[in-house]
């Protein structure tokens, strides 16, 4: 089902962007034009900071996960890394960083998430590691996945996006249990024309539908567990052209907009986050080597650095229809949805720390 085709002109006029910013500190709407302006305001209000763990570790700039009481987030624990827990006020518990390949022990960490009851998952590429609920965080077992997994641990399970290998082509998009067992896979697998495009962020709505994300064009699209489309939403935005490949670094080419980020909110609604070079984007670094794709290991640089060069579109979709129902420009430091009521931003101060911020999202008429 196709959405809406916005004509791609957008803007306020001044005595409505005064008004906005008079009822919302730091809004900026971005609305585009022909029968596509927003009905709602995207509302922001600063839930907790996490803050560095001690003087001999610092947090990486990653999207925390959150449960009714308890954070979880990826640390620079020495010498590969760790997982912080932070209570729900953002006290600091407890870090885990027990590395190696022993019981309870990991490396090259992909993610940290909470399970049922609380329980603590810290997962890598091809196992994932089960702790008891904070604060006591024991190990409990640990599981092998058969096939790299990357991406999230939801209550649903683990939440893999798409995997490229050059053994077995295209590994789609999957919902794993929590014994490592596909349940869903969303999207196509084996050789795929455009891998890039197969790239785009995930998030299920159950464990038999699934948003998906076009990895280089504003289309949107609901799946089944078996990656056929159900639904399908596509805008077309002057600021966001379709199919405009990477061709540098990210300070050496300007990046092209993309999808970052997916979440279906507490009300079921679409919340796309969108990143996209920031107005006053220029290169720092000669266009060398090859181009930056989305699938392969890119060294970012700092996060500061990373949130001078992007700036994020936030906007809210009606599932149904994929009409704008709202829309804000925000810094390029609002990093992904931390649920489907929190959104993170990750800042770093003059010394080089992180900190990361959560923000309650709401939505106002």
């Amino acid at each position: 089902m196709m959405g809406d085709r916005c004509c791609g002109c957008f803007g306020l006029r001044r005595a409505e962007a005064v008004r906005l910013l008079a009822v919302v500190v730091g809004a900026v709407a971005l609305y585009a034009c022909s029968g596509d302006a927003p009905t709602s305001e995207i509302v922001l209000a600063e839930a907790v900071q996490l803050r560095r763990p001690s003087e001999e570790t610092d947090l990486r700039p990653v999207v925390p996960s959150r449960s009714d009481g308890w954070y979880a987030t990826l640390s620079m624990a020495p010498p590969g890394g760790g997982v912080a827990v932070f209570d729900s006020a953002g006290v600091f518990v407890r870090e885990l960083r027990a590395q190696g390949r022993g019981p309870g022990e990991f490396e090259r960490l992909r993610t940290a998430g909470f399970g049922p009851g609380d329980s603590l998952w810290v997962t890598e590429s091809f196992r994932a590691h089960l702790f008891t609920p904070p604060p006591a965080l024991e190990f409990v077992r640990s599981i092998q996945f058969a096939q790299p997994v990357t991406g999230a641990v939801l209550p649903l399970g683990f939440v893999s996006r798409a995997v490229f290998t050059s053994a077995d082509g295209m590994l789609p998009p999957s919902l794993r249990a929590w014994d490592g067992t596909v349940i869903a896979r969303f999207g196509l697998s084996g050789k795929v024309e455009d891998i890039d495009a197969e790239m785009g962020p995930l998030r299920p709505v159950d464990a038999s539908r699934a948003w998906k994300a076009d990895g280089k064009s504003y289309v949107v699209s609901l799946l089944d567990s078996a990656g056929a489309v159900l639904r399908r939403h596509e805008r077309v935005l002057d600021w966001f052209p379709p199919n405009e490949p990477y061709r540098g670094s990210f300070e050496a080419a300007r990046p092209p907009a993309r999808i970052s980020d997916l979440q279906v909110g507490a009300d079921g609604r679409l919340w796309v986050l969108i990143r996209r070079a920031h107005p006053d984007w220029k290169p720092t670094a000669p266009a060398t080597g090859p181009s930056v794709a989305v699938r392969q290991a890119n060294p970012l640089p700092s996060a500061e650095s990373f949130n001078a060069l992007f700036e994020v579109v936030l906007e809210v979709l009606d599932p149904d229809t994929g009409a704008l129902l709202a829309s804000r420009i925000l810094p390029g430091s609002y990093r992904g949805f931390v649920d489907a009521e929190h959104i993170a931003e990750v800042v770093e101060d003059d010394d080089g720390h992180i900190t990361v911020r959560i923000w309650k999202l709401g939505l106002s008429d």
